[in-house]
């Protein structure tokens, strides 16, 4: 397991492992949809970081392609570049030896829960639990297409989007990933000059005003109390923006450096 999380993916049915993340799971499983010219079934592909559906497929009979079809839509939209677990139960569909080829030739290993277990597969279970309760029950399909188009509505314009999941902070799936990606890229611009671990070019000016401050004072005072303490750091950043000569500033101090160009602004703005 790697130091930072943010950077983990993982899809419901697919675990995989890439640079500084964890594993990621997706549980692939399916549903019936009932409309008046019989069921419509459903599989989908779940990422379990986000909970987001990368991958579904309908068709108007149950048959083994299903689930193919909806993993192969998700290795398409992530395309994983390292090892990936799919996650599922010990349905026949995931135990042939189709299922077994399809996730050698993409590049994935298979994972199932023992027998018996309930909480094999809750992941999908819960999103099934969820279309059904917040649109299929609501509503009375006269076509497989009517019910198609209804189930598509809800993955990629409600569920993804919009539908809030109290695991990822009561964010939708995407604004989770997509405030993950921020976080990650974050962590990547505030190691300064970083070329790896134990570089002592990581955050060089932030170590230099350190030893400033230690040398410069903290290791001249024996303060006796917090405030003290307080006090005297404050007087001294007070000096270090005002006074403190910096070579890379021409010998300015921060203070007069930031005034002039402040200055420089408003009259670039002024003539402008």
């Amino acid at each position: 397991m790697q130091e930072h999380k943010i950077s983990q993916r993982r899809v419901c049915g697919l675990v995989g492992v890439g640079p500084k993340t964890v594993r990621r799971e997706r549980p692939p499983d399916h549903a019936e949809i009932r409309t008046h010219e019989g069921f419509l079934y459903l599989a989908v592909v779940i990422d379990l970081f986000s909970r987001r559906v990368i991958g579904w497929s309908m068709q108007g009979r149950t048959c083994a392609d299903i689930p193919p079809q909806a993993l192969l839509m998700a290795v398409w939209r992530r395309k994983p570049k390292t090892k990936v677990q799919v996650h599922s139960d010990q349905g026949p569909q995931f135990t042939s030896y189709e299922w077994q080829e399809l996730l050698e030739q993409h590049n994935l290993t298979q994972s199932m829960s023992g027998r018996g277990n309930c909480w094999d597969n809750a992941v999908a279970e819960s999103f099934f639990n969820m279309l059904k309760r917040e649109r299929i029950r609501r509503r009375k399909y006269k076509t497989r297409e009517e019910a198609r188009q209804d189930v598509f509505d809800y993955i990629e314009f409600f569920y993804n989007p919009q539908r809030k999941h109290v695991r990822n902070g009561m964010l939708s799936p995407i604004a989770f990933e997509q405030q993950q990606k921020l976080k990650l890229q974050g962590v990547y611009q505030t190691r300064g000059y970083s070329y790896g671990k134990a570089r002592y070019l990581d955050n060089i000016f932030i170590e230099r005003l350190w030893r400033s401050l230690k040398y410069e004072c903290v290791y001249l005072h024996a303060w006796e109390t917090g405030s003290q303490a307080r006090a005297g750091v404050r007087l001294w950043i007070t000096f270090y923006n005002h006074q403190w000569p910096h070579a890379a500033h021409g010998g300015q101090p921060p203070a007069v450096v930031y005034l002039n160009a402040t200055q420089t602004d408003q009259q670039v703005q002024a003539v402008a």
